[in-house]
């Protein structure tokens, strides 16, 4: 019912600047607000999104990105805060939604977005940077994509990082099931070439090597 609503909204925003919208919702039974994004077809919306939330100094424990067969993307994130807490200010996802408005439209860089919030959790011990701790990139994991499997250790941005590596490659990210545990990220990505197929041998090789040299 969600993703209905979202999609009727979206449809009535057509054509204009910056086009997404969003919904956020709270379960403060499981811990975790959950928004929901239904944003224009554009190159690393769901990177863009992650990137975000991250700047905003919100925590990804959960997410997925789909996209559905008339192209369309609805990508939904579970947060909280720095402190596992339930983010129920309304302030704080209207900052959230002005940002990514302006990342969007090209009048803020997210990359110094993400280096200003990252400085600020490694002054507050929020946690180590990322080591790798097991790739996978496996055309035997699903009949339609290449499946980039990624365990290592959380920290801001990571989700940010991971799929910025498959934007600027050129693949095009179908699904994404990310994953936080006690600081241990276990991230699924399926993702197709420009071409709309499984990525070849080779290229499945030196995506391994990219990631494997940016987290080691």
């Amino acid at each position: 019912a969600s993703h209905a609503a979202l999609l009727e909204q979206h449809q009535g925003r057509e054509g204009e600047p910056c086009d997404f919208v969003c919904h956020a919702r709270h379960f403060p039974e499981a811990g975790i607000s959950q928004w929901m994004v239904c944003p224009s077809d554009v190159p690393g919306a769901f990177s863009m999104q992650a990137g975000v939330l991250a700047a905003c100094g919100l925590s990804i424990v959960s997410a997925e990105a789909v996209t559905r067969t008339d192209g369309t993307c609805i990508n939904s994130f579970a947060v909280t805060d720095m402190r596992g807490r339930v983010v129920t200010d309304q302030g704080r996802w209207r900052r959230v939604q002005r940002m990514l408005s302006r990342v969007m439209a090209g009048e803020k860089a997210l990359s110094e977005l993400l280096a200003n919030a990252s400085t600020h959790a490694k002054a507050g011990n929020a946690g180590p940077d990322a080591r790798l701790k097991r790739i996978e990139v496996s055309n035997d994991l699903s009949d339609l994509a290449t499946v980039v499997e990624v365990i290592t250790d959380d920290r801001v941005g990571l989700v940010y990082d991971i799929t910025q590596v498959f934007v600027d490659r050129g693949l095009d990210l179908q699904v994404a099931k990310i994953a936080t545990r006690h600081d241990l990220a276990s991230d699924a990505f399926y993702v197709v070439n420009r071409h709309g197929n499984k990525m070849g041998k080779r290229s499945r090789r030196m995506l391994s090597a990219v990631l494997r040299e940016r987290f080691n």
